[in-house]
């Protein structure tokens, strides 16, 4: 029987969705083109045809879709060295790139990008897990679609953290509160942030969490996993 070598790239699919950094792109800056931002630009804006790959040097980006009706729904995190593929070429697309802080970035046109990767193969290879990773995220992110109610799509989320994130500490999981804020709860999940202070209140006074300025503590993760189905809950 032939021995299958394993791979040495394990994907990861992060719970939070920020995604791993390519920093072999560093050494190809000089053939992309060099823009500054400050925060709250808009890098890419709906309805805007755009042609490059972003390559993030320094700052934080944040990508959105905006429907018609001007709802946004938060897609990811752009983070140092991290790569935004924003290959739009028609004028009816919903994406958008906002700044989130003061960036350097640069654009990548396709052509060149295709030609740098076709001279190196490991940074293909890390191009190519990178797209995978979002794929991954974004599959994970579509198995939750069904949970329409929101106190489900947060409590889920809570539990995956936990389970991916967490640090067991005698009778109980820790989050840290740095890496985790209910407002980025509430922007991955869907959820108004009122919904998810409300809901964070009923677990605290069902004793299943606690939470001070530093850490996320959970004391039940099986009464947490229960309440994803508990329907009675009218959050």
């Amino acid at each position: 029987m032939e021995n299958r070598k394993i791979p040495d790239n394990k994907i990861k699919i992060p719970i939070i969705p920020v995604f791993d950094p390519i920093e072999e792109l560093n050494m190809y800056t000089s053939l992309g083109s060099l823009h500054t931002f400050i925060k709250g630009s808009k890098i890419i804006s709906p309805g805007i045809p755009f042609y490059s790959i972003i390559y993030l040097i320094s700052g934080q980006l944040e990508a959105s879709i905006v429907s018609r009706t001007g709802e946004e729904k938060y897609l990811f995190e752009i983070c140092k060295n991290c790569i935004g593929v924003a290959i739009n070429p028609n004028d009816d697309h919903e994406f958008q790139i906002t700044a989130v802080k003061d960036c350097i970035v640069y654009f990548f046109t396709l052509d060149m990008m295709v030609e740098i990767l076709s001279q190196d193969a490991n940074l293909l290879k890390k191009f190519i897990l990178n797209i995978v990773q979002k794929v991954h995220y974004f599959e994970h992110q579509a198995r939750d679609l069904y949970q329409c109610r929101s106190s489900s799509r947060v409590f889920s989320f809570l539990y995956d953290l936990c389970l991916t994130k967490g640090k067991r500490v005698n009778d109980h999981y820790e989050l840290a509160v740095e890496n985790i804020s209910q407002k980025m709860i509430a922007k991955i999940t869907g959820t108004h942030p009122v919904t998810v202070c409300k809901l964070f209140t009923y677990l605290s006074r069902e004793g299943i969490i606690k939470k001070n300025k530093k850490v996320i503590k959970i004391y039940d993760l099986n009464k947490l996993c229960n309440l994803i189905a508990d329907e009675e809950l009218t959050y």
